[in-house]
């Protein structure tokens, strides 16, 4: 099950993946993360993932959205968990950290570190392995404001400069901030929108977006090959510990 918030943040590449790899996809379009009922039923859902969404959660509490109490629900009952930007923070609200405002935007292309858990990690290892260059740190898309503090529990697996990036949480369940799913096409979209150029400003310039978006246009194809690699790892032990249990 694929949960959105808005037209503009879709499955994108990951979706794509989720439907060549032969996962039936049900979509569902989240009104509120605030709304203290849960969205949907887990009921028959084998992986939940979870997109971004605009606007600010910083200080959501738990307790009062529906939807925290779902993903804390999945967490639980070990049904695999995939977030992306809001996705990855509301992640973290659900299973004891929090989302808080940032110290200001990160947008743009920027390199992540992963940390010792990261190296450790199956799936975050394996794409670093592939795209990190001689550093050992891919090139991704960071576009957000809000980010998360970690519940006790969690693994830290990567980070920029600026802020976490990736974390899990248990075996299964994990938190991505940066975006590998977003094309050129919908880049420009969100530069259509007042409050995404707005923090694409603040980051990088008012003078500097247009070069940030042909940087985008440049990278698109990498881009979505890590998005690939990455979600395709976790798709591959999600479906071996799904065939797994079902043998057993």
């Amino acid at each position: 099950m694929v949960l959105t918030h808005v037209d503009s943040e879709p499955a994108g590449v990951y979706g794509r993946l989720l439907a060549e790899r032969g996962w039936r996809v049900e979509e569902v379009r989240v009104a509120s993360y605030t709304d203290p009922r849960p969205p949907v039923s887990l009921r028959g859902v084998d992986a939940l993932v979870v997109m971004g969404g605009p606007g600010t959660v910083s200080g959501l509490h738990p307790g009062n959205s529906g939807e925290c109490r779902l993903i804390e629900e999945a967490v639980l009952r070990g049904i695999p968990y995939w977030g992306v930007c809001l996705g990855a923070q509301l992640l973290a609200a659900a299973t004891g950290g929090a989302c808080v405002r940032g110290d200001g935007p990160e947008v743009g292309h920027v390199p992540v570190a992963l940390t010792a858990a990261g190296h450790g990690d199956p799936v975050l290892a394996e794409w670093a392995a592939v795209f990190g260059g001689e550093d050992g740190c891919p090139t991704v898309m960071a576009w957000h404001s809000d980010t998360f503090r970690l519940p006790a529990h969690a693994e830290l697996l990567a980070g920029s400069a600026r802020y976490p990036h990736a974390f899990r949480v248990g075996s299964s369940a994990y938190g991505i901030q940066f975006h590998l799913e977003v094309t050129a096409a919908l880049a420009r979209q969100w530069l259509a929108d007042v409050s995404y150029r707005q923090a694409a400003e603040h980051s990088l310039g008012a003078d500097r977006v247009a070069a940030f978006l042909a940087e985008h246009e440049r990278r698109q194809a990498g881009l979505e090959h890590q998005a690939r690699v990455l979600m395709g790892t976790w798709l591959e032990r999600v479906t071996a510990d799904l065939t797994a249990a079902a043998s057993g």
